[in-house]
């Protein structure tokens, strides 16, 4: 990490991933999503995290501002739209770039394409 920049933490990264693909196996009037950062300034506002060291507190802020910027700060945003964001934003080097088109070229040989999957 370089200095100055910030990241999400891991458990943020983890609980924005499953819910994005979560949301994106659903039907599509679920695919709407709501921005996390209007909650979190209301539990801010109501002392939710008042509890929480200024350490701590940044660091979910951080993590709340990171997925702002994929909603382009607006209120809602679709599943899709967040996912390209994040997609196109991503710094993957080569090996993940590789691994996650290995992953998705395994998926796509048992996949058939023309069916519509059931919801999980």
């Amino acid at each position: 990490m370089k200095e100055g920049e910030k990241h999400m933490t891991k458990d943020y990264a983890y609980r924005f991933w499953t819910g994005l693909f979560r949301l994106l196996r659903t039907e599509p009037e679920s695919r709407i999503m709501e921005n996390p950062a209007a909650a979190f300034a209301e539990k801010a506002k109501t002392g939710a995290f008042d509890s929480l060291s200024d350490e701590e507190y940044e660091a979910k802020l951080n993590d709340v501002e990171q997925e702002n910027a994929l909603f382009e700060y607006k209120k809602f945003a679709t599943s899709y739209v967040v996912l390209l964001r994040a997609l196109r934003r991503l710094e993957l080097n080569d090996t993940e770039m590789h691994t996650l088109l290995r992953v998705l070229i395994n998926a796509s040989l048992r996949t058939d394409f023309r069916k519509e999957r059931d919801a999980k």
